[in-house]
């Protein structure tokens, strides 16, 4: 039974720590981040501090915004925590500029700032997608380090990320970005020295958002689900299993936080949904929950029994809506490519799932699967998982649970895994610790660790693939999709340098004979 003595000395601490931030309580829009919502429309979502009506004006950019789009009520999903506002801007004109503000310019606080996003590009037009995964908020510098024990690091970075994605930004670089799970990490933010007593589940997360908002409220910004969404599992949302803990729990701040286009696609919440942009069919898939022997199908990610997760459509719905989703893709003649998206890659799912996906990527022809949850960057050649598919884990953006590269700024000391899994001091390395270790465990000269998973024994993966490039360097990457070329790009986070490319030329397309 726990303690209602030590619950009740968390009570106060709790309650008063829900509110967060220094925005004033009324009703002033924060947080804006957007997302495509079908070929002619973009759904607005943001949060208040303060109940308020959900609405937005907008209108082609440099005119009046003349039109008007309400969603409904805002949810409340944990007291104290404020209201998440989500409205679907429709009826756009494709590969057009909008202005845009949301909220009460009458109420306390007025509106949003009047910001400008494009619409969907449509089919045969080029288009640049930013991709990445595992991305937190911040640095150790900026929040102060971790306590190095359960996979956290005292020196850490996403600032690196963070400021090359500002920079592409300014650019025009790219048309949506989207990050294929692990978002801000909020669920790890009880483990520095000044937050094991507090509940600051909250504040991380509306920090991320705040700290994106610059990037999010102009340019979609679509994600994937992760296992780090799953809840917060804190000693403050564990002491009070009944209360913080079951607010949180099930994915419960990802689905009230984001607003994904499952509607147009059929999928359900932000779990599994679809999307076409340019040429491409993008499909995000669910590496979490509702399939046989799911990592999250039960529990949450910390797996306690109170705190249940999952089952979030009936059995095998899910894998349904999977198959379903890719053929009509596959026999859409305005799509040239399927491109698949999930947290978890192939290596770190159950045999059973992984040969499921197997089938349905090679029947439909899917051409790259991106991940994350690894904390680096691996890519593999269309032949190494039987998927036909160029399997791509950009799981570097940075987070607490990944260390800062020592070698991060030297380009010339990333390696194929062949050249690195052979190189006599990673071999001595290994034998000196007994075999392949996490990054933090491998120290010997320019070695940072193991960015090809399991090197050093017979096989690199369950089904005995080598990468064909491997990095553990805090990097992301960028999609270049048109009817003729699907190209990728990883990009060192602190330069812009390219690290890795691969380009798939028309004959590969899903379509082609």
């Amino acid at each position: 039974m726990r303690s209602f003595l030590i619950a009740t000395l968390f009570a106060a601490t709790q309650a008063a720590a829900v509110r967060v931030g220094d925005v004033a309580p009324d009703v002033t829009p924060w947080q804006m981040h957007l997302a495509f919502a079908g070929a002619d429309g973009v759904r607005a979502a943001w949060k208040t501090d303060a109940p308020a009506p959900s609405v937005c004006k907008y209108g082609v950019s440099g005119g009046p915004l003349t039109q008007t789009a309400t969603g409904a009520s805002p949810v409340q999903y944990i007291p104290g925590g404020g209201y998440h506002h989500v409205v679907r801007l429709g009826g756009l004109q494709p590969a057009t500029k909008y202005d845009y503000s949301c909220g009460n310019s009458s109420a306390a606080g007025g509106a949003s700032p009047v910001a400008t996003f494009t619409s969907a590009k449509p089919s045969g037009t080029a288009t640049s997608v930013l991709i990445f995964g595992d991305m937190g908020w911040e640095s150790s510098a900026e929040r102060g380090s971790p306590i190095p024990v359960g996979g956290l690091d005292a020196n850490w970075s996403a600032t690196l990320s963070r400021e090359l994605m500002e920079t592409l930004k300014n650019q025009g670089a790219f048309d949506l970005a989207w990050i294929v799970g692990d978002i801000a990490y909020a669920d790890d933010s009880f483990g520095y020295l000044d937050n094991l007593l507090n509940f600051t589940y909250e504040e991380a997360y509306d920090g991320f958002m705040d700290w994106m908002s610059n990037v999010t409220s102009v340019i979609p910004y679509h994600v994937t689900v992760g296992n780090h969404e799953s809840e917060c599992h804190s000693p403050a949302c564990i002491i009070d299993l009944d209360g913080l803990g079951k607010y949180l729990n099930n994915f419960t701040a990802y689905n009230a936080r984001w607003a994904m286009p499952s509607v147009e696609s059929n999928g359900v919440l932000n779990m599994w949904y679809s999307w076409d942009l340019g040429s491409v069919h993008y499909v995000s898939i669910d590496t979490s929950t509702d399939f046989p022997n799911a990592p999250e199908g039960t529990t949450g990610d910390g797996h306690f029994p109170e705190l249940p997760a999952g089952h979030f459509a009936a059995d095998g719905v899910y894998m349904a809506w999977l198959a379903a989703d890719l053929k009509a893709a596959k026999a859409n003649p305005s799509v040239k490519w399927i491109v698949a998206g999930g947290h978890r890659p192939f290596e770190d799912m159950d045999a059973d799932n992984r040969a499921a996906l197997t089938t349905l990527f090679s029947t439909y022809g899917v051409a790259m699967y991106f991940a994350g949850h690894g904390h680096s960057y691996s890519r593999y050649d269309p032949t190494a998982w039987g998927t036909g598919a160029v399997h791509i884990m950009v799981g570097g953006a940075g987070c607490d649970e990944m260390p800062y590269p020592p070698d991060q700024f030297n380009v010339s000391s990333d390696r194929v895994c062949d050249a690195w899994c052979l190189d006599p001091v990673v071999r001595a390395a290994f034998a000196q610790h007994g075999g392949p270790r996490p990054l933090t465990e491998i120290a010997a000269g320019a070695v940072s660790g193991d960015p090809c998973r399991y090197c050093g024994g017979s096989k690199v993966n369950p089904v005995g693939a080598t990468p064909v490039y491997a990095t553990a360097k805090m990097a992301i990457g960028m999609l270049h999709a048109s009817d003729t070329e699907l190209s990728w790009q990883l990009m060192l986070s602190p330069t812009g340098a390219v690290l890795d490319s691969v380009t798939i030329p028309h004959a590969m397309a899903h379509h082609a004979s």
